[in-house]
């Protein structure tokens, strides 16, 4: 048998390991006002400040008031500018804390904590609600619901309580309390965004990340491309109604339909994807689809208000790259008639099976389409009908490119003869 020695069974240290880095505690005001501040930021590999539960957030200030540990913070230091005393801090690991800390202390509207968790707390400091009910009406209403709640022999349950507590409503002794809780903090010295994109997802190891936060941790030259493609003005303007991190993860799924006829969707191997995305982007068929839609976009002209989510951008895409490669070295190509085209189908596309199936109700598809359109949807409705069936669902290369054909073929037949 061959001899094993101890050396054999050791692993590389994580390369951040090898950065210097300091451990302090800092009080939850410090790290609110500097996150406020923007003096600590979020990198854009973070995940989506909403991924705990309801449950998971109010349960982290119960814990802070009675005490309990809520774990480390991590942070990588760096200077804004070269040669600059001008220093900031990128947050590793902590940002569900950190954005909901920030969220409750400065009394944001869409925050509060859940009934049975208000319900706890006034429980464990029902002295200190008591003694600020007297001076503060606020606290005293929430403070009368709680001891209405109360059964008849004084037992305490939070079922169905329909308190819910802010930070304004927190005696003195609560607000103090959260305050001045001291979080442990390890901070890092200037490490480069590789490695700190290593540590993150060293850190999120076993944690159930969404395909949609493991795509955003990933630094490739497809992720270059499509961050890149996502800054542009117009298409920003046009998407507003959706997040950049949720116009990203769209366009990638767009991507992989041309590129590989399915869906990115849930893939089991997300990594084996991520890799193969990575040693892929060489290819010019992935180029094409960018260099098509740089063209398009840079060349729209924004008309109107209108502004679309995702669904949207999984629909306008494929027809966008299929259509303007096809028609735009034609003569008569307009691209402001082409773009008022796939404007009005793909935002419409969803209520077009609803009312194929009512075609007597045209009063309602005029509200959709033009007269010109409206005649070319009712003398062609099947083809507007598979394009509308696109909306929200998985389908193959095949079929996106034989429907956006079909419908670029009507564009070309009755807008440019």
């Amino acid at each position: 048998m061959e001899n094993i020695t101890l050396e054999d069974w050791e692993t590389p240290m994580p390369v951040w390991q090898k950065f210097k880095s300091e451990k302090s505690q800092k009080e939850i005001a410090t790290l609110v006002r500097q996150f406020d501040e923007e003096i600590i930021t979020l990198p854009d590999f973070q995940r989506e400040s909403d991924a705990w539960s309801k449950e998971d957030q109010s349960t982290l200030f119960y814990s802070i008031l009675v005490g309990h540990d809520i774990s480390n913070i991590t942070m990588n230091e760096y200077s804004t500018v070269l040669n600059s005393s001008s220093v900031k801090y990128s947050l590793l690991n902590g940002q569900q804390r950190l954005t909901l800390l920030h969220k409750f202390l400065t009394n944001h509207p869409d925050f509060k904590l859940d009934g049975k968790t208000s319900f706890s707390i006034m429980s464990v400091f029902s002295k200190d609600f008591e003694g600020s009910a007297a001076n503060n009406q606020d606290i005293s209403e929430i403070y009368d619901k709680y001891l209405n709640h109360l059964d008849k022999k004084g037992i305490k349950s939070g079922r169905s309580f329909k308190g819910n507590l802010t930070f304004k409503l927190l005696p003195k002794s609560l607000k103090e309390k959260i305050c001045g809780y001291n979080i442990s903090v390890t901070t890092y010295d200037n490490a480069s965004e590789a490695v700190c994109r290593e540590y993150f997802n060293f850190a999120q190891l076993g944690k159930g990340l969404a395909t949609s936060d493991k795509i955003h941790c990933v630094e490739n030259e497809l992720m270059k491309a499509v961050k890149d493609f996502s800054k542009n003005s117009n298409f920003i303007e046009i998407f507003s109604k959706t997040t950049i991190r949720e116009i990203r993860l769209a366009v990638l799924e767009v991507i992989s339909n041309i590129k590989y006829g399915r869906s990115l969707g849930q893939p089991k191997n997300i990594d084996i994807w991520l890799d193969k995305w990575s040693n892929d982007y060489k290819d010019d068929e992935y180029k094409k689809c960018f260099d098509v839609l740089e063209i398009f976009f840079n060349n729209y002209i924004v008309n109107g208000t209108n502004a679309y989510g995702k669904t949207e951008i999984k629909l306008l895409l494929p027809l966008i790259i299929y259509g303007f490669d096809k028609l735009s070295s034609k003569k008569n190509f307009n691209i402001n008639d082409f773009s008022n085209f796939v404007f009005t189908i793909a935002p419409n596309a969803a209520k077009i099976i609803d009312y194929n199936i009512k075609l007597e109700s045209k009063k309602h598809i005029k509200t959709l389409f033009d007269d010109k359109l409206l005649s070319l949807f009712e003398k062609n409705n099947l083809v507007f009908y598979n394009y509308s069936k696109l909306n929200g669902s998985t389908h193959s290369t095949r079929k996106v490119m034989g429907v956006c054909n079909d419908l670029i073929d009507l564009y070309e037949a009755n807008y440019m003869n």
